[in-house]
Formats: C-alpha cells, sequence, structure tokens
C-alpha cells in the first residue's frame, strides 16, 4: 500500500451539494474528504462552510473517506462543545474523523462578530486543545485556565476512536508548530513553497526533540490550492481570478501560483505534488480553486490523472 494519502475538498459555494460531492470523492478514490469553515470573509463575501456540520452531512453519504476538517477554526469554538461534536461525529462515522485545526485571524470581522479578541486566538486554542483532549478520554475532568474554567465534565459517547481522533494543526509559524507538538498528532500547513515546507518539517522535529515529544505516527500533511485544466493558460485563468485580492497581491500572483499551488495539466500538478512530497509531504489535500462545474472537473481530473501517478511514485523517507 503507498504510504500517500489523498483528500479532496467538498464545499465549492453550495451547501446543498455536500453529499452528492463526498459521494463522488469517495467513488474517484479519495482517501478523505475535507472542509474548513469561516462564520463570514466581509459584508459581501462567498458563501461559507462550517467544517463539522459539513463533515456530519459527509458522514451520513459515505462509508469508506476520512472525514477531515480543514480546518475547524479552534478559538471560535468553546472547548466542551467542539469535544462534544466531535465525539458524537466520530462514534456516528465509525472512527473516521480527524481534526484539522487552525487559529485564522485573516477575517478580523468575524472574531468581532462572537466577541473574541483577535489577539488572544493563539491562547484560546491551546487552553481550547487541551480541555478537548482530557474531555474525549477522561471524567469528571477538572480545569482552571485563563479562558476556561471546568468543575467536573464528562461527556458521552466518547470518540471511536482513543485516545481521541488524530489532530493536524495548520498554521505557517513558529507558534502553530509547537501547537503541533503539543497538541497533535499532524502539521498541516497551507500555502507553502516546497523549501519552506522541507523547512517546516526540520522545525518541528527539532521542537519534538526539545518538547521530549515522541513523533512516531505523526503525519506530515499538505493542504494545497488545486486547479486542473486541459491547458496551462485556463488552469492560470481560474486560479489567478481565485487568488488575485485574496491571498496575495495581482502583481505578485504569478510566483505565488507557481511556488505554492499545483495549477496546470494534470502532468504539471503531478510535477508539482511529486516535489511536495520529495520534500516530506505524506496526506496532500486538494482545495480546488473555482467554483461548481470549475471545481468539480478538477476533482474528477486529479482522480483520473494525477493519483494514479502519485500513488506508484517512490516515496523517500521523511
Amino acid at each position: 500500500m503507498s504510504p500517500l494519502t489523498f483528500g479532496s475538498l467538498i464545499f465549492h459555494g453550495r451547501a446543498d451539494e455536500i453529499a452528492t460531492l463526498a459521494r463522488l470523492a469517495e467513488s474517484l478514490g479519495y482517501d478523505s474528504v475535507s472542509m474548513g469553515e469561516h462564520i463570514m470573509m466581509g459584508a459581501a463575501a462567498p458563501p461559507t462552510s462550517w467544517a463539522l456540520t459539513g463533515l456530519a452531512i459527509a458522514a451520513g453519504a459515505t462509508e469508506r473517506v476520512r472525514l477531515v476538517s480543514t480546518v475547524v477554526l479552534a478559538p471560535l469554538h468553546h472547548p466542551i462543545i467542539l469535544a462534544k461534536e466531535t465525539a458524537l461525529l466520530d462514534a456516528a462515522s465509525n472512527g473516521r474523523l480527524v481534526l484539522g485545526v487552525g487559529v485564522g485571524g485573516e477575517f478580523p470581522q468575524e472574531f468581532d462578530a462572537v466577541g473574541v479578541p483577535l489577539k488572544q486566538r493563539g491562547s484560546r486554542a491551546d487552553e481550547t486543545l487541551d480541555v478537548v483532549r482530557r474531555l474525549w478520554r477522561e471524567d469528571d475532568v477538572r480545569y482552571q485556565g485563563k479562558y476556561f474554567q471546568l468543575n467536573g465534565v464528562t461527556i458521552r459517547p466518547r470518540p471511536k476512536q482513543q485516545p481521541g481522533p488524530p489532530i493536524w494543526v495548520a498554521g505557517r509559524k513558529e507558534a502553530a508548530m509547537r501547537r503541533a507538538v503539543r497538541f497533535g498528532s499532524g502539521w498541516f500547513p497551507y500555502l507553502y513553497s516546497t523549501s519552506r515546507y522541507r523547512d517546516s518539517i526540520a522545525s518541528v522535529k527539532e521542537l519534538g526533540l526539545r518538547e521530549g515529544v515522541s513523533l512516531d505516527g505523526f503525519t506530515w500533511g499538505l493542504h494545497i490550492m488545486c486547479v486542473a485544466a486541459p491547458s496551462a493558460e485556463e488552469a492560470k485563468q481560474v486560479v489567478h481570478q481565485y487568488l488575485a485580492g485574496r491571498y496575495t497581491s495581482p502583481e505578485r500572483t504569478d510566483e505565488f501560483v507557481r511556488t505554492t499551488c499545483a495549477a496546470g495539466t494534470p502532468d504539471a500538478i503531478v510535477a508539482q505534488v511529486q516535489e511536495f512530497v520529495k520534500a516530506g509531504a505524506r496526506h496532500v489535500n486538494f482545495s480546488w480553486s473555482g467554483e461548481g462545474a470549475v471545481a468539480r472537473r478538477s476533482m474528477e481530473l486529479v482522480a483520473r490523472e494525477v493519483l494514479p501517478a502519485l500513488r506508484s511514485m517512490r516515496v523517500p523517507e521523511t
């Protein structure tokens, strides 16, 4: 069996298509389906998903694929509610949940909307993960933190996976890497170049040694923006429309796409992803640029013409 696994994003702006896209991804041979979340991305922003709600719909529509949150914004959740939702989803899906978490911050208005100070997002996320992990496996949890206090809390049902679902921590800075070592079982960055990805693995390993934490069984994940098309020019046009002004300035979009995304013909995407695998990635989650039929075409092209080549690849040691 190949040590590489592959996931597909399943929210492309249409909430009524979640179950359909989850079934499609499973039938195409993806190993997991994923959803992210934002409360809002500005007053005139497009529709946004909510990870655990969407993944619950996907769980009911599928039998095999893992359910990966890409990502739950931990500081926007109360840890007791997050522990309860994730435990129930993992139990109901027969142990298929992977809790991907991040701290967000790109859209301050969603923090304002729920009354969470933006500057507290990292420290709140740390407390939340600490509490969630305890609630997954302990009874009568008592906790006195800066933000949360528990005085004898037990949740049932417990997650199917024990001591709890895998936690993959997303981010781009050292604080996120430290969070991955202390609370997680996987590193899951986004919008990285291959060189930065390779360096981040070395940094996470160094932090593990410093913290005295074993990284045996640790997952080296990658969440990568992708558009597959019959021609490089068509792919470039789609990804430019999606990215410019959102993640980078229009004048820097070409360089940004070339170094951090997988965009182009299927053959080009194989070559691009292979470089990330050589840098250490072992789970590649594709985040489709564009919406509707454009995103679905990318999902199908990658499944048919990219995944077979990647699965047959000789994978180096991480």
